[in-house]
């Protein structure tokens, strides 16, 4: 009874603490210039608390300005203190991680005068590898004059500061020369590498098995439960935890699918062959390295080296010639059963689904399926003679220490042929044991077959949340209609309402009075051809209404560059300056729209969410369409299918929710600060008209609306700048 009686009196001593540094004359107040409390804030903070303390899982939607990193945050260290337990927090977005890292979480800790132990964890082929740049050095009168410039600048940075992840190096390296150098666990001799001890990835490790917060991102996350659960007795990525949170949440479904996707790609693959032989540069070749090591030992056995000279060579040779024909060959029999659309098949990237359809074409049957599976065979036999060289070797055990890093490269080969040869048996197999769906991708001569798990949520719960002590996820935008159903549907959370603390925390910012929603209702239908050219007036006449500061979001690149062509005709563009998306990179077009009061921003899919630009260089946002995903995706196709044959509706189950956080994501760029004001104005009528388009409105925060024909509403968004100046 005096246990319990104690542990009461701490946890409501650690409750009392916590409410103490949000409030308006706590911690925060004394640290902070013009601090205003947030009672949304606080009482996420609690929330999560009792998450922890109860063993719980939170699903928590906090509207822009409840500031949610602190409010979880706090609780985070407050528990690493008190039980010296580990949280992982992941994110999604590059920018998010560097606010927690070098603003969020510094300030927490000196404003509590606490030490807490943080660190960023990233994944092995961040680091430079010493025994490949030590290679590389010996090497380097073989490759080009700037990737021998880029080896000798890590070499001279590394000596100096002793920093060797990529992000470190403060030049920019080049993806061909960085696929030389980083690490890689197929090719990591781990404690029998003579630069373990000088390793930048295994310091690394030391220190994430000593921090008490992990900052990782929501891929690393997710490769290591594959890894976990793949190869239960391996170590894995991350040290073992047992508290979770992940923010920016509503992304965790789409990047699970792909990372537990497999996946063969024509030029990844050829790459892999030119490494261990190439014509074009054969004393680059792996083979060759080997062979040079060997030639100064006696007594190498005739049939090593004619497996060096000959057959691995020759074998390489025939699997890039059959790679090269059954490539050929899938890309001929799509574009021939997609002739209407052969020149964009051609051009740009497209997505072919293996339908039914396509299982049961006589081609598929009799050529495609067949020719894979001897792809598979030449490729093991590849592979199999790969390993003999190995096991040949293993009989050199004076000279071992010279051969290592050859065959230990030779090896990580091995293996990637390995894993290839069994996906393309696994991807000709027509008769799935689970739901999953197959595609293949076409972009500019490159092509990827892709097989995928249709459905993560069993994976999720199985492998992650149900092996969690607490999970808290959290976003701006998770909830459809204020609802986590969906959500907890897609991500397998739905068995565990029990333990489940649900919240929604609605933003402070005063939407009421500073923002104003447009739906302009005679407009034709974006499914017409009139769409566009009506469209295309009415972005002109709200950038003239806002004086530019106005991002345009589209949902295809299509429709924003035949847009971009038509406007930059109009005396627009002396007025207010363009960006357009794909012209330079995202983060110098930010930086320009931000610098250029006035400025008009063509973006599509990756600026919807992510994006912070406060004040006036952002007035006005324009949605062009709801945000549907493409109905010809394989993933949505495979989906729908799937839902359909259990009776449901997809487009209500599948297609309106994931919509609908789209939808919010692309809202949510408007108001960043609380004196910031604006408009969004959603060119697509479905909106108001259509049944569905409650779910969208529901979901949005308590703004002012305007739904009428576009002379009225133009009319109300002019009053609504006078007004707000």
């Amino acid at each position: 009874m005096k246990q319990n009686h104690s542990q009461h009196q701490s946890e409501h001593s650690e409750h009392q603490y916590l409410l103490s540094i949000f409030s308006q004359d706590g911690l925060f107040s004394q640290s902070l210039n013009h601090f205003e409390e947030r009672p949304v804030q606080k009482e996420m903070a609690q929330c999560i608390l009792e998450a922890y303390r109860e063993d719980h899982t939170a699903l928590i939607e906090a509207g822009t300005g409840t500031g949610k990193s602190l409010a979880y945050l706090v609780p985070a260290v407050l528990w690493a203190l008190k039980h010296q337990e580990k949280t992982v927090i992941t994110t999604h977005t590059i920018a998010l991680q560097e606010q927690l890292l070098h603003k969020d979480i510094p300030f927490l800790l000196k404003t509590m005068n606490v030490e807490v132990k943080v660190c960023l964890v990233k994944g092995m082929n961040n680091y430079l590898c010493l025994r490949k740049l030590q290679e590389l050095q010996e090497q380097l009168q073989l490759f080009p004059f700037e990737e021998t410039k880029e080896v000798q600048a890590m070499e001279q940075w590394i000596e100096k500061k002793q920093e060797g992840s990529r992000s470190d190096f403060p030049f920019p390296v080049s993806s061909e020369t960085w696929e030389k150098v980083h690490a890689e666990g197929e090719s990591c001799n781990h404690v029998h590498c003579p630069h373990y001890k000088r390793c930048f990835f295994f310091k690394a490790r030391k220190e994430v098995s000593q921090a008490q917060i992990l900052i990782v991102n929501h891929y690393l996350l997710l490769a290591d439960l594959e890894k976990r659960r793949r190869n239960p007795d391996q170590e894995s990525i991350l040290p073992s935890y047992d508290r979770l949170i992940i923010d920016e949440a509503h992304n965790l479904e789409d990047i699970a699918l792909k990372s537990f996707a497999q996946r063969l790609d024509r030029i990844a693959f050829l790459r892999q062959l030119a490494k261990l032989y190439s014509d074009a540069h054969p004393e680059r070749s792996r083979i060759i390295l080997l062979k040079q090591a060997l030639a100064v030992m006696p007594r190498i056995p005739p049939i090593l080296m004619q497996k060096l000279d000959i057959e691995i060579p020759a074998l390489k040779r025939t699997c890039q010639e059959k790679l090269e024909e059954m490539f050929a060959q899938l890309s001929h029999f799509f574009e021939a059963i997609f002739e209407e659309n052969k020149k964009d098949f051609r051009e740009k990237e497209n997505k072919r689904r293996i339908t039914d359809g396509i299982t049961e074409h006589p081609a598929w049957k009799g050529t495609l399926i067949p020719g894979l599976l001897s792809l598979s065979d030449q490729i093991g036999r590849l592979s199999f003679i790969l390993k003999t060289v190995l096991a040949d070797i293993e009989e050199f055990k004076s000279s071992y220490e010279k051969l290592a890093s050859h065959l230990i490269e030779i090896q990580a080969i091995a293996i990637r042929l390995d894993q290839a040869a069994n996906f393309l048996v696994q991807f000709t197999q027509d008769e799935p044991k689970e739901k999953r769906v197959r595609w293949l991708e076409f972009n500019k001569g490159n092509i990827g077959l892709i097989d995928a798990a249709l459905d993560v949520s069993s994976l999720l719960n199985e492998q992650l949340f149900a092996k969690l002590r607490t999970s808290v996820l959290c976003s701006a935008t998770m909830a459809t209609a204020r609802s986590f159903h969906d959500l907890k549907s897609r991500l397998g959370l739905s068995s565990q309402e029990k333990t489940l603390k649900e919240a929604i925390y609605d933003s402070p910012f005063n939407y009421a009075q500073r923002a104003l929603f447009i739906v302009p209702t005679d407009l034709p239908l974006p499914t017409t051809s009139e769409f566009l050219p009506e469209c295309i007036k009415a972005i002109a006449e709200a950038i003239e209404i806002s004086k530019g500061s106005v991002f345009l979001l589209f949902t295809s690149y299509e429709m924003l560059q035949s847009c971009f062509r038509a406007l930059s005709n109009t005396s627009l563009v002396q007025k207010f300056p363009f960006l357009k998306q794909g012209d330079f990179p995202r983060n110098l077009l930010l930086d320009q729209f931000k610098k250029r009061e006035g400025s008009v921003l063509f973006a599509t899919d990756s600026f919807w969410e992510g994006v912070d630009v406060p004040g006036e260089a952002l007035r006005c946002v324009i949605i062009a369409k709801l945000p549907f995903s493409v109905p010809s995706d394989p993933l949505y196709e495979a989906y729908a299918q799937s839902l359909e044959k259990e009776g449901l509706n997809a487009f209500s189950e599948y297609a309106i929710p994931r919509a609908v956080i789209k939808f919010k994501q692309g809202f949510g760029r408007l108001m960043r600060k609380g004196q910031d004001r604006g408009c969004v104005i959603c060119l697509d009528h479905r909106i108001v008209k259509k049944s569905y388009g409650k779910k969208f409105l529901q979901s949005l925060p308590n703004c002012r609306t305007c739904f009428a024909p576009k002379v009225d509403a133009f009319a109300e968004m002019r009053l609504f700048y006078e007004r707000t100046k």
